[in-house]
C-alpha cells in the first residue's frame, strides 16, 4: 500500500508543481494557493516536511496575492521535491 501512496504522489506531484509555474507565470494567486496547498498536503503525508513548509509558504503567497517572491519560492519547492522524489523511489522500492 505505501508503494501505491508513493507511486500516486510521484505521478500528481509534477501536474501540481507545473500548475504553480503557470499561476506564478499568469499571475493567478487563487490558482497558485489551490496546487501549493494539495502539494503541501501530500508531501506532509508522506513526511516530507520540509517540502510541506515551502508548499504552505506559497500557499500563503497565493492567498495574500503577494506572487513577488513566488518565483524563487518555486525554485526551492523544485529542488526539494527533486530530492524527495529520489528518497521516495528508493523507499517505494524496498517496500
Amino acid at each position: 500500500m505505501l508503494a501505491q501512496l508513493i507511486n500516486c504522489y510521484l505521478a500528481e506531484s509534477p501536474i501540481l508543481m507545473q500548475a504553480m509555474q503557470t499561476a506564478v507565470t499568469n499571475g493567478e494567486p487563487m490558482q497558485l494557493q489551490r496546487a501549493a496547498h494539495t502539494l503541501k498536503a501530500s508531501s506532509a503525508t508522506l513526511g516530507a516536511t520540509h517540502l510541506a513548509n515551502l508548499c504552505k509558504e506559497m500557499e500563503y503567497m497565493g492567498r495574500n496575492q503577494d506572487l513577488t517572491e513566488a518565483s524563487s519560492k518555486l525554485v526551492s519547492i523544485e529542488t526539494e521535491y527533486e530530492r524527495v522524489k529520489v528518497a521516495l523511489q528508493r523507499e517505494s522500492q524496498q517496500v
